[in-house]
């Protein structure tokens, strides 16, 4: 296990997921979204507006992302 600290948004994303009963599988997927998100944006996501998503959106589609990767991503970034 790692001893690197855990960001704070990182922590509250793994703590909501529990709160919903998500396992392993789904906690790593939500994280995994919001740091292409962050990756994308250049930026921390908490810092994220409305546009930015609607451009990561694009983006994914552009890319041609299946439906289930996109509801993932809309979850995640809920």
């Amino acid at each position: 296990m790692s001893s690197a600290p855990m960001s704070p948004l990182r922590q509250r994303m793994i703590e909501d997921t529990r709160i919903r009963r998500f396992g392993p599988k789904p906690q790593h997927d939500y994280v995994r979204v919001v740091a292409d998100f962050a990756r994308f944006l250049g930026r921390s996501p908490d810092r994220a507006e409305p546009e930015d998503l609607r451009r990561y959106q694009l983006h994914l589609a552009a890319q041609g992302a299946w439906p289930g990767k996109m509801n993932l991503a809309v979850s995640a970034l809920r």
